[in-house]
């Protein structure tokens, strides 16, 4: 759990994560076999909207997201997550593709001042000019998110 000063008294913040696995939209292929029936997908929705109400986050890292509006009925579900705001990067191919993939999201009841989205590998990362490393960018992109708490900025 974070802390944040204010005007003399800390004040706390929670921060959590949350593997999806594969948060879908349901009649939907994904990995180009598997898809969700509707009440498949509406009982994940409410066991993920019941753990979000138990880890009671201010600020939940997501991964295995496939779509905006499926998160969206995650936290719809929840009780304390409702008006949320969600950040994600843009699927790799593209959320309506007929096999999508999986990103990482952010969800927070703080205001997002800005975000950035990491592809690729910084040179300066890449090993001795000896070794050859065929793999150029992340699997799934790093997200970068500035958030806004307790009047102060906050980088997640």
């Amino acid at each position: 759990m974070g802390k944040i000063q204010k005007k003399g008294q800390m004040k706390k913040i929670k921060i959590g994560t949350f593997n999806a696995y594969n948060l879908v939209l349901p009649n939907t292929t994904y990995y180009n076999w598997k898809k969700y029936s509707s009440n498949e997908y509406r009982k994940k929705v409410e066991w993920m909207g019941a753990q979000l109400d138990k880890m009671d986050s201010d600020i939940i890292g997501f991964q295995e997201i496939f779509h905006r509006s499926a998160l969206q009925d995650v936290l719809d579900a929840s009780k304390t997550c409702k008006g949320y705001h969600i950040v994600m990067s843009k699927p790799a191919s593209g959320e309506n593709a007929p096999s999508p993939a999986p990103i990482v999201a952010l969800a927070t009841k703080h205001k997002v001042l800005d975000y950035h989205v990491v592809e690729n590998f910084d040179e300066l990362l890449m090993l001795d000019e000896d070794i050859s490393v065929p793999i150029t960018k992340f699997s799934r992109p790093v997200l970068i998110v500035e958030l806004e708490v307790c009047g102060k900025s906050m980088t997640v």
